[in-house]
């Protein structure tokens, strides 16, 4: 995805518990981020590194005999600052769905007027492919489009706006 969407996914495990670079890494790669996220080793121990370098997470290096030592992070009380702006990153981001998803996978750390805004976003999005859809034609499978993609893309596209209806249910659930 991008640089904002690992730092978040870093800061948003982090508060739920300290953990590895490895231990994040799983969490991509087959854990609860899987869905919505995919990350090289590379950017998540990049991210891991900057976010310490701002003051955002701290170490601790647990010694163990005959195995190489493990680092674990933990996110750093009084620096929300730096998972907001990590999550306005993702608000404004054009990658649409997944970060989306990546913010309502934190919802509980993400203040309501931001997912808010993610949902209006992807909204707003949706409703441009479905114009762009729309114009289309099926009969004669206009611009060298195959009838039959053009039927796949609004499938998807009807897929895409109940994940959104779903989204706008679980923000009123989450706004109490």
């Amino acid at each position: 995805m991008n640089r904002p969407a690992v730092e978040f996914a870093c800061l948003g495990l982090l508060a739920e518990r300290p953990a590895s670079g490895y231990d994040i890494l799983m969490e991509i790669r087959g854990g609860s981020l899987r869905p919505f996220l995919t990350a090289s080793q590379a950017s998540v121990y990049g991210a891991l590194r900057r976010l310490e370098q701002a003051g955002a997470v701290s170490t601790q290096v647990i010694i163990r005999s005959g195995r190489p030592d493990r680092t674990v992070y933990h996110r750093v009380s009084g620096t929300e600052d730096h998972f907001l702006k990590s999550a306005k990153g993702l608000v404004s981001s054009e990658k649409g769905d997944q970060a989306t998803l990546l913010l309502f996978r934190f919802a509980k750390h993400v203040p309501c007027e931001l997912l808010q805004a993610a949902v209006e976003n992807a909204r707003l999005a949706l409703a441009r492919e479905l114009d762009a859809c729309r114009s289309f034609s099926v009969e004669d499978g206009q611009g060298g489009i195959h009838p039959e993609l053009v039927d796949i893309v609004r499938t998807a596209l009807k897929s895409r706006s109940a994940q959104l209806h779903s989204l706008e249910r679980l923000l009123r659930t989450v706004q109490g």
